[in-house]
């Protein structure tokens, strides 16, 4: 059994922005063969930008969005689209959908990462501006068990509303395929997380993917 990471940051509720990302969860497992993966995403956007109603719910519209996953090292180029299904909206604020793609790499490259970036996260009240999103893939046989390792994978929409004047503690549904323990840490470098990276004052995340907050006294986005 090995140990696997993941790395968080929230996007939390608290007022109406004019910028366009709400926040994004990405995971991974390789193909049956082992030389593509299938990445899937879930991603939130101010809808706006991204419309969705109980219509396009029920038919399965596939919405644009924006933006695609690139390649941040060991690879080049496009890994694959942001159009997403809609599962979920709330009028005049945000919409929430997934979706998956299929990336073949190069069949030389056994190790890469791969993500999404930009520069309209909603304003936020410590931070924001930029985000990125990193997912590292290894295609590699592990020892123990002769397989290639899948992604943990954590059950949360990018989106929680939290009331002001409380204080929370949130258990993160985590879960991995392989039978792995996983363990949770805040996102700190710049390709995981841009300019939001550990910008929840009060918080507390132990790597058993339990988080505290202290009393929440703003009424502001994290």
């Amino acid at each position: 059994m090995k140990q696997s990471g993941l790395f968080l940051f929230f996007t939390l509720f608290g007022i109406v922005s004019c910028s366009h990302f709400r926040g994004a969860i990405f995971t991974w497992a390789p193909g049956s063969d082992g030389t593509y993966i299938i990445v899937t995403f879930r991603i939130s956007w101010r809808i706006g930008r991204a419309f969705c109603n109980d219509t396009m719910i029920a038919d399965g519209t596939l919405i644009s969005g924006e933006g695609t996953m690139t390649c941040f090292s060991g690879c080049t180029g496009n890994v694959g689209s942001l159009k997403f299904y809609c599962t979920d909206y709330k009028a005049e604020e945000w919409s929430f959908g997934r979706n998956s793609v299929i990336y073949v790499p190069p069949s030389s490259v056994k190790q890469f990462s791969f993500g999404f970036s930009g520069g309209n996260w909603i304003a936020l009240l410590q931070g924001g501006g930029s985000w990125s999103l990193r997912a590292t893939v290894d295609l590699s046989m592990r020892s123990d068990n002769g397989k290639i390792n899948t992604s943990p994978t954590v059950e949360m929409p990018p989106v929680v509303n939290w009331q002001t004047g409380c204080s929370y503690n949130l258990t993160l549904p985590v879960a991995d395929v392989d039978g792995d323990v996983v363990k949770c840490r805040w996102a700190k470098e710049t390709e995981e997380c841009g300019g939001v990276c550990q910008t929840f004052p009060g918080s507390k995340l132990d790597q058993v993917c339990f988080s505290r907050t202290i009393l929440l006294t703003y009424t502001r986005w994290f």
